[in-house]
């Protein structure tokens, strides 16, 4: 009876897989573990391709004509580039020098301040004798002015060529507005004889 025990099949397996023996245990390990990582990497693959498949297509079509008109320059800028021009126009300008000044950087500690000598180029707006006398009467205004404007610097604002051309731009406003108020601006430019951060 204990052979007939041994020898007798569950009801649910089949012959076949009692012949497969431990073959059977493999190909269930492969077909658990390997197969979906297998099929992981396969579908990665292909959305790898699809990927650089769109990217080449949507690269093509941004590629720029090869005929390209340049852009041009729109009437308004045109005329306001002529202004400009003949209004700089230094055979007509004249130049008036400032005293230099001395002014302590914004920055918490005050351990640095920076010296500064300028002189303003005046548009031949203003005749030079009328100018010079009227400037002269308004150097402390102009003084005080700048000294206002250098001390809201601090020290990065003043390295590099277009941060000095801003520093430029914003006394020559400055001094525009102090001046002249509503009407023509004519200072045209600051220009820096000495700038020194120490």
């Amino acid at each position: 009876m204990a052979d007939n025990a041994q020898t007798r099949l569950p009801d649910n397996a089949d012959a076949e897989d009692l012949n497969a023996g431990p073959q059977s245990t493999r190909d269930r390990t492969i077909h658990g573990t390997i197969l979906p990582w297998i099929i992981t990497l396969l579908v990665a693959v292909l959305f790898a391709g699809i990927g650089l498949a769109l990217g080449c297509l949507f690269a093509a079509s941004r590629a720029p004509d090869p005929v390209e008109a340049p852009p041009q320059t729109p009437p308004f800028l045109m005329q306001t580039l002529q202004e400009d021009s003949s209004a700089t126009d230094t055979e007509k300008n004249w130049y008036y020098e400032l005293e230099p000044v001395t002014v302590n950087l914004d920055e918490p500690s005050f351990r640095h301040h920076v010296r500064a000598s300028v002189t303003l180029e005046i548009g031949s707006g203003l005749e030079p004798s009328k100018g010079r006398a009227f400037l002269e009467r308004k150097k402390m205004l102009m003084v005080n002015r700048l000294t206002i404007s250098l001390a809201g610097l601090n020290r990065e604002d003043l390295r590099g060529e277009g941060r000095i051309e801003k520093v430029q731009l914003r006394i020559r406003d400055a001094l525009n507005e102090e001046l002249f108020g509503g009407s023509e601006p004519h200072v045209r430019q600051v220009l820096l004889k000495h700038l020194a951060v120490q």
